[in-house]
This record gives C-alpha cells, sequence and structure tokens, in this order.
C-alpha cells in the first residue's frame, strides 16, 4: 500500500509543477502528424521571453521541406502569422489545411524586438530545427529564440509555448457509412410500424 501512495504523492506533485519542469524537451524533433485527414489546432499556453517574437506555420512537408506550403496572412513568405509571444491575440489557432499520416509540420519564429536580435529561426533548416523543442506526449511545442552563439543564449525553450492538437477530420467515405446507417434504421423502424 505504501508503494501505491508514493506513486500517487509524485503523480500529484507533477501535476502541480511549472510548465518548463515537467515538459522534457525534444529539440528539433519533428512535429508529425498522426493520422490521415487530420487539422491541426495550436493553443497559446505561455512564454517566458524578453525578446518579442511571432511564430507563422509555413505548411506541411517532409523532414526539411515545405511541400504543402500556405497562404501567408503576415509577412511574405512567411506563412500563416499564429501569435506573437507577448501579446496573443487569440488562445487558439486552427491551421490552415488538412494534412495526412507522415506529413512534418513546419513553423518559422521571427524575433522581431529589440531590433539588434532580429532573426528568423525556421523547422524545415537543419540548423534551425533545434531551436524547436517538441514533445508528442503532451502536445507542447516550446521555442528559444535565441541561437547557441548568442550571448544571452539559456536554452530554456520558454520564449513561446504552444499546445499542438490534432483532430481527425472524418472522409468522405466515413459520411457515406454513417448515411446508410442512418437510413437502415430509418427504414427498419417503417417495417416494423
Amino acid at each position: 500500500m505504501i508503494k501505491h501512495a508514493s506513486f500517487v504523492c509524485a503523480m500529484a506533485t507533477s501535476i502541480a509543477l511549472p510548465l518548463s519542469v515537467y515538459a522534457e524537451p525534444f529539440p528539433g524533433a519533428p512535429i508529425v502528424v498522426p493520422a490521415d485527414g487530420t487539422t491541426v489546432t495550436l493553443e497559446y499556453v505561455s512564454f517566458e521571453a524578453l525578446y518579442t517574437g511571432e511564430l507563422s506555420f509555413l505548411g506541411g512537408g517532409t523532414d526539411l521541406q515545405v511541400t504543402l506550403p500556405v497562404g501567408d496572412t503576415g509577412l511574405p513568405g512567411l506563412g500563416q502569422q499564429t501569435f506573437v509571444n507577448q501579446q496573443p491575440l487569440n488562445d487558439s489557432v486552427t491551421l490552415e489545411g488538412t494534412y495526412d499520416a507522415g506529413d512534418v509540420l513546419h513553423f518559422a519564429y521571427r524575433v522581431t524586438d529589440p531590433t539588434e536580435a532580429e532573426d528568423t529561426l525556421r523547422t524545415d533548416e537543419a540548423t534551425e530545427s533545434s531551436q524547436y523543442s517538441w514533445d508528442s506526449v503532451t502536445g507542447l511545442l516550446a521555442i528559444e529564440d535565441l541561437r547557441p552563439d548568442h550571448p544571452w543564449y539559456d536554452a530554456d525553450y520558454d520564449d513561446l509555448v504552444v499546445r499542438v492538437t490534432f483532430s481527425n477530420v472524418p472522409g468522405p467515405g466515413t459520411a457515406v457509412a454513417a448515411l446508410f446507417g442512418s437510413l437502415a434504421i430509418v427504414g427498419r423502424r417503417r417495417r416494423l410500424a
């Protein structure tokens, strides 16, 4: 019984810990879509950064290439603007498009203030993908806004944290099957009456 009680205490303690303590960083891990017909939502979680940064969604593709780009809603070439770390306009954003199993999602994080730190970090660039930490278990995508050669680089991956949620969109076959199932039930009720 004591083993179970200590396990419960450990679980309760881990739930109360700050985000950066229990979200184990996996720098450079690709964000892979788990199933066909998936839509993706980003939920703003937190930030702890001196620099202002903007997160944009570039689109889907392979490990280091965007093959399904989305339209620009912010700066040209940076796809769908999602969040500004210090001034989130929305709690969540649904990303443009529907993605299939194995597609890799790509993002760009543009450091905009102070101007001497201006930089753009992209997941589709081999030397920059490690600025992003993806945990597929918690769904947390955390960003480090300074490169390792910057004097204030701290590798804390808390400059912007968002939760990535995958939602499966039923395909046309599912809708047809549901329609036939409904018709069969209605037909059976009429025969019984």
